[in-house]
């Protein structure tokens, strides 16, 4: 993968993937989708991006600004391989500062951010070239944190004998309020600051479908929550959260959760 950037705040991308891929030791119970992705099969596709970023960040805690990216990937067709798709997806930030005051009597000179922000996310993807149906492994899926909190992971979407098998259309959308409980240096004498402890209220809606002709407001989840932001300087402040996620809409099928934990990129 190859970036340039075009100016100060904008940004492009192109890269080029092959991948080989073969499902074996499939449950006789799997769902038809399995067994028709099972392969071995290679997957030749380009990727092309455009990125967007004006966000102004403390210690790698965005407080203002804005980031948002378009990225376009096409398999198959004139790029050979036995896989044909077109995905395109749309990712959407807004961070803002609504509060600079300590929430409790804590020295009154540090900023004490309370950062109100908005994700909004798209995703799509359609077979081309005789391709019926996207292979389960290049669907979208949905559920936990990243997507929607108080459900499981892959909890929401198409299913067949309650498998998530996934889908080709995929939006979120998260509005979240985060509070600094506690601020310390980065390292023992440092002068810069990092919020070790964050309480934070989130608001998430969720729908994921197997083609977006099958999208309608009854297929939207939603949930509301709370959760905990930990950033420990001895591990090079990595991330750690905490949430907790209870469920306002969905439907019969989907499977709820009501706790979401993770360290840096990683999820349980």
């Amino acid at each position: 993968e190859f970036g340039y950037r075009l100016s100060r705040f904008l940004s492009a991308s192109a890269g080029y993937n092959l991948k080989y891929v073969e499902l074996r030791s499939i449950s006789p119970y799997a769902a038809p989708d399995v067994f028709d992705s099972r392969g071995p099969s290679f997957i030749s596709s380009i990727q092309l991006g455009l990125s967007l970023s004006r966000l102004r960040e403390d210690v790698n805690q965005p407080y203002e600004g804005l980031l948002t990216s378009l990225i376009y990937e096409y398999a198959g067709g004139f790029l050979q391989g036995d896989v044909n798709y077109t995905k395109v997806g749309f990712r959407f930030s807004l961070f803002t500062t609504l509060w600079t005051k300590p929430l409790f009597f804590f020295d009154s000179l540090d900023k004490y951010r309370q950062i109100l922000s908005f994700h909004f996310k798209v995703d799509w993807a359609e077979g081309h070239g005789g391709q019926p149906s996207l292979p389960i492994y290049e669907r979208f899926f949905a559920g936990g944190l990243g997507s929607i909190r108080g459900f499981e992971y892959r909890g929401i979407g198409p299913r067949w004998n309650y498998d998530a098998i996934g889908g080709n259309f995929m939006t979120t959308a998260s509005l979240e309020y985060s509070i600094p409980l506690i601020r310390s240096p980065l390292v023992e004498a440092s002068s810069i600051r990092i919020d070790l402890l964050r309480f934070v209220l989130f608001y998430d809606v969720a729908a994921l479908v197997r083609d977006v002709e099958d999208f309608s407001t009854s297929q939207i989840r939603s949930s509301v929550g709370f959760g905990f932001r930990l950033r420990v300087p001895a591990m090079g402040g990595i991330p750690i959260s905490l949430d907790f996620g209870f469920p306002l809409a969905r439907l019969k099928d989907d499977e709820t959760e009501r706790v979401s934990f993770s360290i840096g990129i990683f999820f349980f």
